[in-house]
């Protein structure tokens, strides 16, 4: 879902809404939600209840029909962003281990990194291990973007769970958020998955990520493939580059950069 994109013609549409054209406006909602990627079934079930929504409500006032349509596309945005699953929550004080995995191009890196900056600046004492064979490029630029931010860092190791280890037990004493990444070696999903259950086995992490582009994921099913195949219910859809991201909708469980109520608000106003 291209969020810039969705905005505009949301917007559009809402400011082109007067009392002779709602069923043309709520087609060019449709039409937005459809070309920002959303399904389709999900659209057109969006544009149904906005539809039943502003016939209960609106009793011959465009002043009604008007919020009706604007609390009504709020409530249901939130709902599509939603995932109907409590976020984990670490606890300071407490050991938490994250561990991020991704194919190629899902911009996990710099995730795994905007993660520990998330909760550093919220009291807690993030860092950050690079588990296995990154290249000397990513490697660099993880560890500058975890100086920067004021994260510890542990890798280099080529042997994805020696250096896990190792930076779980250097880390355990003085962290109580430990972010593992893995890196994005796979180009196919079946190889990924087989390294990433090798991996968590051996940690065990409470939390376990699966980093993705939303552009390369479009149905709902595909995504409950992954988290039956993982075993978990959180995923974060994106990329870091913020010129090109995306989000996938449907399963999705999403970091706490934002909530969903803060996502739809960006949309929307």
């Amino acid at each position: 879902m291209l969020l810039p994109e969705l905005s505009a013609g949301i917007s559009r549409a809402l400011a082109g809404l007067t009392e002779s054209n709602v069923t043309h406006s709520l087609d060019e909602i449709c039409a937005a939600l459809k070309k920002a990627e959303v399904r389709p079934e999900m659209a057109l079930g969006l544009r149904s209840r906005l539809d039943e929504l502003v016939r209960l409500e609106s009793r011959g006032d465009f002043t009604a029909t008007r919020l009706a349509i604007s609390q009504g596309l709020f409530h249901e945005l939130c709902k599509v962003f939603h995932a109907g699953i409590p976020a984990f929550a670490p606890e300071k004080g407490k050991i938490s281990v994250i561990l991020f995995v991704g194919l190629k191009g899902s911009g996990k890196e710099g995730i795994a990194i905007k993660y520990g900056e998330y909760y550093k600046v919220r009291g807690f004492s993030p860092a950050l291990v690079c588990a296995g064979r990154f290249t000397a490029g990513v490697l660099h630029e993880s560890r500058r973007c975890a100086e920067k931010a004021g994260i510890p860092f542990h890798g280099s190791d080529p042997d994805c769970l020696k250096v896990a280890h190792a930076g779980l037990t250097r880390f355990k004493g003085d962290s109580d958020l430990i972010v593992v990444d893995v890196p994005a070696r796979h180009e196919q999903e079946a190889d990924l998955f087989d390294e990433m259950l090798q991996i968590a086995e051996n940690i065990k992490p409470d939390l376990l990520v699966f980093t993705m582009d939303g552009a390369i994921v479009f149905s709902e099913s595909e995504l409950c493939d992954c988290k039956e195949c993982l075993n978990t219910n959180y995923y974060q859809g994106g990329s870091d580059d913020e010129r090109d991201s995306s989000i996938c909708c449907g399963s999705c469980a999403y970091i706490p950069t934002c909530s969903h109520r803060g996502v739809v608000e960006a949309l929307l106003f």
